[in-house]
């Protein structure tokens, strides 16, 4: 490509050594601009390759061939981002070439306790966080979403784990269920955390799941329950009425009681997450 440089060309027009049309004026002398086969095949040559470039066979008949090009060609643009937080299908948006995905699995319930007597006290685990993946994938058409539950809680039981959240062949697993609370009168005594699980086949990164806190009490009159563990898009509540904080897959609360209390249940877990940024 270059810019105009017949004789008759405008000098400097657009600022030094950038020259320029003119129409002219016949009253003082000054001619019109005059075309010239290197300017026009220039010209003509760089519109066309754009368009061929982008796989776009030349049509005398159109006049958007260059915008559909630029389009087509452009790469690397953040087009779309879509959220689940259940299951569905993914179809790409028009111009999508490549997607960013983002699992999480869902979160482990809390363990539930055995009932206590006056002298005793018991205190489960909490359930730990969904794993966490990441991929990039070149995308050609709709792609099966998964969004795992989060684990369900009970009297007297350990907290299920989690469900898998997946998208195609990339899958966070669920978080651990916490460990019953067993009644005790041999304080202090603790819950133990579980360990959490990893994500798999993400080609960017692949993480576990945040462990949950240890539960502790040290004597009849006093428990403190397991804290789930914590997803980076979501918290476990700390409320009689509490499940996992939105979605996200965050691990759930345990139940503690101490000093003659029922048998009681955790926290249900979170249900995950999936975030699918389109770039073009």
């Amino acid at each position: 490509m270059h810019r105009i440089d017949t004789p008759t060309a405008l000098r400097d027009k657009f600022g030094t050594g950038k020259n320029g049309f003119t129409r002219g004026n016949p009253q003082t002398g000054v001619q019109a601009t005059q075309l010239d086969d290197d300017y026009c095949d220039s010209l003509q040559e760089e519109i066309c390759n754009v368009i061929e470039s982008a796989g776009i066979a030349l049509d005398k008949t159109k006049r958007n061939q260059l915008s559909d090009a630029i389009t087509k060609l452009g790469t690397g643009r953040l087009v779309n981002i879509k959220t689940f937080t259940a299951s569905g299908t993914y179809t790409p948006s028009a111009g999508v070439k490549k997607i960013r995905v983002k699992v999480w699995g869902g979160g482990g319930a809390g363990g539930g306790t055995q009932a206590v007597s006056t002298t005793q006290a018991a205190v489960g685990g909490g359930g730990t966080a969904g794993a966490y993946a990441e991929s990039f994938i070149t995308v050609s058409g709709a792609l099966s979403v998964t969004v795992g539950a989060g684990g369900v809680s009970s009297t007297v039981a350990d907290g299920t784990n989690g469900g898998a959240s997946s998208v195609g062949t990339l899958t966070a697993p669920g978080g651990v269920g916490g460990a019953l609370g067993v009644a005790n009168s041999s304080f202090p005594f603790g819950a133990q955390p579980r360990n959490p699980t990893v994500g798999t086949t993400g080609n960017v990164i692949n993480t576990p799941g945040a462990t949950a806190s240890t539960g502790f009490t040290w004597s009849a009159n006093g428990a403190i329950r397991s804290m789930g563990g914590q997803s980076a898009v979501g918290a476990s509540q700390y409320a009689a009425n509490s499940v996992g904080y939105a979605s996200g897959g965050s691990g759930a609360i345990a139940a503690g009681g101490a000093g003659a209390v029922a048998a009681l249940a955790g926290f249900n877990g979170a249900p995950g997450l999936v975030i699918i940024e389109e770039y073009a």
